[in-house]
């Protein structure tokens, strides 16, 4: 159980209009009740393989209740409309997701090879009503409206990573990952009478295809330790067939040096990734709140972040000093736009 309240005052300028004012008040409830199993083993082969299995479900409703109480002002602060909206929301969601995995050892300690499997899906049902009333001088308006929301997802992914210690110092890991996401939705509007408002009807499909290959190696020496690695990704997207298709390099590269008396510098860099998913990418005009009108831009790029850390280090026989400056540039920043319609 969760309940909150919030509000938000707003003023409009315009060069052709007079400057006008908007409060709102907002108290919301939520309820959610959640099941949630997981189970596995784990089969040893012989002294050099494993074999395991494991799953996990969870199902769930949620009930909740929103009211948003709006003050419209004119330039003279005078209210000129009032207006009341509630909304009621229930919903029935299911989590479920299975994963196989493999290792082989070929010698304890120095070097394997692990294999993996997983599967994850979800399902979401949610049905909406709306009540509005509104007063405008001495006229008052009242209706209601629906909406209902399915959404299917569904993600695939399969990885293969070996592991090869040279001696204590020295050691290399590389791998292999393919993944393959669908993510299906279909939005409805309904007036009071149940008549279906075809505008606001949004089916979204989206499918997402990741291959990536990584390779990292890490060596010690004296008073110098050095870590390096790549990894390459190909990403094909496809959201309501509007497709994008980009391959990125991503360098990693970990520098630590031993100084004399105990004293360490540590420099890192490393270039990651950010994909828009879920609501960022999805087209559904969102009309919980018809002044804070809401939708997800299907053509917006994936964030590139570019990450520099240094540290100083310290270590007494008790006591450990850590000291650490870092940076970091982001390309492509995802933000929110807004606009005065």
């Amino acid at each position: 159980l969760r309940n909150n309240e919030s509000y938000n005052n707003r003023t409009s300028f315009s060069a052709s209009q007079d400057t006008t004012y908007l409060n709102q008040f907002n108290t919301r409830n939520n309820n959610h009740t959640n099941g949630f199993l997981r189970a596995g083993f784990t089969y040893h082969i012989d002294e050099k393989n494993d074999f395991g299995i494991s799953g996990m479900g969870m199902v769930g409703a949620n009930q909740s209740s929103n009211k948003i109480i709006y003050y419209q002002l004119n330039q003279d602060l005078d209210t000129t409309q009032y207006r009341i909206r509630t909304t009621g929301n229930e919903g029935l969601m299911c989590f479920y997701n299975a994963a196989v995995d493999y290792k082989h050892i070929f010698n304890k300690d120095n070097e394997e090879f692990s294999a993996s499997f997983n599967y994850f899906g979800a399902i979401r049902d949610n049905k909406s009503d709306y009540h509005n009333w509104s007063q405008i001088d001495d006229k008052i308006t009242e209706n209601k409206d629906y909406q209902t929301s399915k959404s299917n997802d569904n993600n695939f992914s399969l990885q293969a990573d070996y592991y090869k210690k040279f001696n204590k110092d020295s050691k290399l890991e590389v791998g292999l990952k393919a993944e393959y996401k669908t993510d299906n939705s279909i939005d409805r509007s309904f007036d009071e009478n149940m008549v279906e408002d075809m505008e606001q009807y949004n089916p979204f499909y989206y499918t997402g295809q990741i291959y990536a290959a990584y390779a990292s190696y890490g060596n010690k020496w004296d008073w110098f330790g050095l870590q390096v690695g790549l990894r390459a990704e190909e990403t094909l997207t496809s959201a309501n067939e509007v497709k994008r298709d980009y391959f990125q390099l991503f360098p990693s590269a970990y520098l630590s040096f031993q100084l004399p008396k105990d004293n360490e510098l540590q420099l890192n860099y490393t270039r990651r990734i950010n994909r828009p998913r879920g609501w960022i990418i999805n087209n559904h005009v969102d009309r919980t709140d018809p002044t804070n009108i809401s939708y997800g831009n299907p053509l917006i790029d994936p964030e590139y972040s570019n990450n520099l850390e240094f540290n100083y280090l310290k270590t007494w026989d008790m006591h450990t000093l850590s000291v650490g400056a870092f940076y970091s540039y982001t390309e492509n920043v995802i933000q929110r736009v807004q606009k005065l319609n």
